[in-house]
């Protein structure tokens, strides 16, 4: 299990199930009486007057028919509607006021305004008035407020809730055997010599494991390019032992950036298990300097490796034999049974 992973899970368990046990969810049903949707309509108006005021691009006239038009939507939206917590307005949102002004006989056309930028501004500080409105002595809205609040605060722990449940099923999500003892391997070459361990430590292990789906790929996308990419490998491997200063640093695979997204992706194709094609995609999509000097020098063939690599099989084929040719994956998807 990942450092404070634990935690993570029980807070995000304690919050969700606190603040969904009945409480936020009456946030949506919550129906104002006429002083606390008067503070409401109040906030909302002086907010949109607030943004439309700083449109520098409209005359003042325009500024008062566009908060005179807006004003109407206000007053016929749903208090559910209008934004309680800071939050990004979505296409749904524009859309909704959209209709609501071609209700009104709004041709949109005739807007003075940028609909989009102005409800972004909405959406982003009428939150902050009503918090001050709910501050006052006996406000009619801190009620509704608090709610939508902890309504707010339930949705983020579910979401932290369910990215730490992804985390730990990734976490263990184990590597093919035979991958595991080529990496292991490979580590304990770096760490016997006390060198650093890189991106083309991990590669030439991938190229040096019986039956290689790396080598294939590779010698598929361009004849003799596996054995061409180990030798550029290899002295990539011999220069850092050459640096001085530098020394093999012990680590854990899963704090690799590299491993965690090939641990995603095989979990996202349901494998149980994380194979070197997985890897190797996520070594090819990962930022290191090793794989884009790959890719400035294969130029066109890196997309073609990297498509080769998409459609090769999860399992480790068997080994390549001298009479073996060059050929491409079959297209057919093959997903095994852990190893």
């Amino acid at each position: 299990m990942l450092i404070g992973e634990s935690i993570l899970a029980g807070l995000a368990s304690k919050l969700a199930g606190l603040v969904l046990d009945g409480v936020a969810t009456r946030a949506r049903a919550v129906v104002l009486g006429p002083e606390e949707r008067r503070i409401v309509d109040s906030a909302c108006l002086r907010t949109l007057e607030a943004v439309l005021s700083r449109e520098q691009a409209i005359r003042p006239e325009e500024v008062d028919l566009a908060l005179q038009l807006l004003g109407e939507v206000v007053n016929r939206s749903p208090v559910t509607e209008l934004p309680m917590v800071e939050e990004r307005v979505s296409a749904t949102d524009v859309a909704r006021w959209e209709a609501r002004l071609i209700e009104i006989g709004v041709d949109l056309k005739t807007l003075p305004v940028d609909l989009r930028v102005v409800l972004d501004a909405l959406f982003s500080e009428l939150p902050g008035a009503l918090r001050e409105e709910a501050a006052r002595h006996d406000s009619a809205v801190f009620g509704m407020v608090v709610i939508e609040h902890l309504r707010y605060l339930a949705d983020r722990a579910a979401e932290l809730r369910e990215q730490v449940s992804l985390l730990r099923l990734t976490s263990t999500l184990p590597f093919a055997a035979q991958l595991q003892h080529a990496l292991d391997t490979s580590v304990g070459i770096a760490q016997a010599a006390d060198t650093p361990y890189r991106t083309s430590n991990l590669l030439v292990a991938l190229i040096g494991l019986p039956g290689s789906v790396t080598r294939r790929c590779l010698d598929a996308t361009r004849s003799g390019l596996g054995l061409e990419m180990r030798a550029w490998l290899m002295s990539n491997v011999a220069r850092a032992g050459l640096h001085q200063g530098e020394s093999f640093v012990p680590f854990a695979w899963a704090e690799r950036e590299d491993v965690r997204i090939a641990q995603r992706l095989a979990l996202s194709e349901k494998c149980s298990f994380v194979s070197e094609a997985h890897l190797l995609l996520a070594v090819l999509d990962s930022p290191s300097r090793t794989v884009r000097a790959m890719r400035e020098n294969l130029g066109g063939y890196f997309v073609r490796l990297r498509a080769e690599v998409a459609r090769a099989p999860r399992a480790q084929p068997a080994a390549l034999t001298p009479e073996d040719g060059v050929s491409s994956w079959p297209t057919s998807d093959q997903r095994l049974p852990s190893p």
